[in-house]
C-alpha cells in the first residue's frame, strides 16, 4: 500500500506509474491524479503541445508510418467496426 500526495487516498501498488528515480520505483502520485494533471496540462498549453506534437511527426515521420501500417494491418478488423459504429450514430444523429 502507498499513499498518494495528490489525492492522499492510501492505493495498492498496481495503482502508481513507474518512476525510477524513487526509492521505491513508482512515483510520488496515483495513475488517477497523474491522468488529471495531463489533462489539465494539455489544455492549459494547447499551442506548445500541438508544436510539440508536430515537430515529433516530422522528426519520426517514416518510423512512425510503418508502425502505423502494422497496427492497421494487425487491427483491421476492430478498426473498420469502430468506423462503422461512428458512421452509423452519426448517421441516427441527422
Amino acid at each position: 500500500m502507498k499513499t498518494c500526495s495528490k489525492c492522499k487516498i492510501s492505493k495498492s501498488e498496481d495503482q502508481f506509474n513507474k518512476q525510477a528515480q524513487q526509492k521505491d520505483g513508482l512515483r510520488s502520485h496515483c495513475r488517477v491524479c497523474h491522468a488529471i494533471e495531463k489533462k489539465a496540462y494539455r489544455a492549459d498549453n494547447k499551442v506548445k503541445v500541438a508544436v510539440s506534437k508536430s515537430k515529433y511527426w516530422e522528426d519520426h515521420k517514416d518510423i512512425l508510418k510503418v508502425k502505423n501500417k502494422q497496427y492497421y494491418e494487425a487491427n483491421a478488423e476492430k478498426l473498420s467496426a469502430g468506423r462503422k459504429a461512428l458512421y452509423y450514430k452519426k448517421k441516427v444523429n441527422i
